[in-house]
């Protein structure tokens, strides 16, 4: 296929099948959807192969924490160890309370 191809008017066809492929996986969007459709099946090969045979590890996502879901405000590295050692730190408390409230049991029942 040549460039001429890429530039032209998409058949009922194609339209169906970018219409499928974008209600089957909600992350792929219309210009992906169309790219995959226009793109020669030669050179979709290629890069599907070039994939496999290097494959490219995807970065970890960001866990965003409880006060950058609320102010949408992305915390500087800093910032999340301190968030991180406050939460680590409630966290604790919170099994220590759940500790004690558990052998506070076991004695009532010892008695």
């Amino acid at each position: 296929m040549s460039s001429i191809d890429w530039d032209r008017e998409l058949t009922d066809l194609e339209h169906q099948q970018i219409r499928q492929m974008m209600e089957l996986n909600p992350s792929i969007d219309y210009l992906l959807a169309e790219t995959i459709v226009l793109i020669p099946e030669a050179r979709r090969n290629e890069i599907i192969q070039n994939r496999k045979d290097n494959p490219i590890e995807p970065e970890p996502a960001k866990v965003l924490t409880e006060e950058e879901q609320h102010n949408c405000h992305v915390l500087s590295a800093e910032e999340q160890i301190e968030v991180e050692e406050e939460r680590e730190r409630r966290d604790a408390e919170r099994l220590a309370l759940y500790d004690k409230i558990e052998a506070e049991k076991e004695e009532a029942k010892l008695n």
